[in-house]
């Protein structure tokens, strides 16, 4: 997933604020414990700021753009985003040997974590996601993960029947042990894993700070998941491009005004065993890898609905359990490896993009 126009070189730049200057000279922001970077332009015509903001976060880049706000309100606003989604990263990062959650994964069996509300937010809409899309979306999926190469784990082959069998006995929501303000796992070997829900839940949370602060048009993205608040000035909605999931580009666009879209595939994240490509989306119930289409994206008003939900639309390659008033698309491989864009739901009208042409 692209946004139309999030990118290019603002026309001036400033330096305060926690601001990063360029290459070489990166500080880590105020609050945020990492670096981050604004950059703001004039509009013409006296249509106010138009601030752009990038943080490395999530495992991706966060991009964060603000219209039609004093720039210092638009300042205050993006740095006060930014450190919500790096709050929910650094509860929720599996990747992160000292995370909350890494802690929860190493200490699975034998000892229960105090983690806090937050994480525990984020956990329990997994679990319910999980029961809402019948298996086909589970947080506890870690385990399958690894057995497949993944999560820092290298094979030279794709795991035995008996070894995926090991690894979805520690898969399940029943493996997961709440009290309190403390999370745990019952079994050794079991695991939990946010990626396909936290960047959804950081971007609502981003969106709800900056509706605190009085904005109206912004664009939160983070890796292909984001929300679009209000829209651009004489425009029906920010132009959203979907990834080419074969070759550099786009293959649809469509407008998107006050709603989240997720999109989910293995097109970055893959291991190769004797020429047959496996991504990093598990099918929990088989512990397989999915393989039901190229890519598939969810709309609706939340970005972590939608995070898990083109996770689950990814695994099933139908949207028979999504919930009512999303908008769905599928692409699928077509004649002469071109690839077919389905669609349904309360999906925008999308206009298809040329082989090779950008957003």
């Amino acid at each position: 997933m692209g946004c139309g126009g999030a990118e290019g070189r603002a026309r001036s730049r400033h330096r305060g604020d926690g601001v990063i200057p360029g290459p070489g000279g990166q500080r880590a922001g105020p609050g945020l414990g990492r670096p981050y970077e604004i950059r703001v332009a004039v509009r013409p015509g006296g249509r106010g700021t138009d601030l752009r903001a990038v943080m490395p976060a999530m495992g991706t880049g966060v991009h964060l753009r603000i219209l039609d706000v004093p720039e210092s309100l638009a300042r205050r606003a993006a740095v006060a985003a930014l450190a919500e989604i790096a709050a929910i990263e650094r509860l929720a990062n599996v990747h992160d040997p000292d995370s909350p959650l890494s802690l929860v994964n190493r200490l699975a069996g034998r000892q229960m974590v105090r983690v806090g509300g937050p994480l525990l937010d984020v956990v329990r809409r997994g679990m319910d996601l999980g029961v809402a899309f019948q298996g086909a979306f589970d947080i506890t999926a870690l385990p399958l993960l690894r057995a497949w190469g993944f999560g820092g784990y290298r094979f030279d082959r794709p795991p035995t029947g008996e070894e995926c069998d090991c690894a979805r006995e520690v898969v399940g929501r029943h493996h997961v042990e709440i009290s309190g303000d403390a999370l745990g796992l019952r079994r050794a070997g079991a695991g939990i894993d946010l990626g396909s829900i936290a960047k959804g839940v950081a971007i609502d949370r981003a969106v709800d700070v900056l509706r605190r602060f009085g904005v109206r048009r912004a664009l939160v993205e983070a890796g292909g998941d984001l929300y679009a608040l209000g829209c651009p000035r004489d425009a029906p909605g920010w132009r959203i491009g979907l990834r080419h999931p074969l070759r550099p580009g786009w293959c649809a666009s469509f407008p998107l005004a006050d709603a989240a879209v997720a999109t989910s595939g293995a097109y970055e994240s893959f291991v190769d065993y004797d020429g047959r490509r496996c991504g990093h989306v598990m099918d929990p119930r088989t512990g397989q890898p999915a393989e039901t289409c190229l890519s598939a994206t969810v709309m609706t008003n939340s970005a972590g609905l939608a995070d898990a939900a083109a996770t689950a639309l990814f695994v099933t390659g139908t949207p028979d359990h999504l919930p009512p008033g999303t908008g769905w698309m599928t692409v699928v491989g077509g004649k002469g490896g071109r690839v077919e864009v389905q669609s349904g739901g309360v999906v925008p009208r999308w206009t298809p993009v040329p082989e090779g042409e950008g957003v």
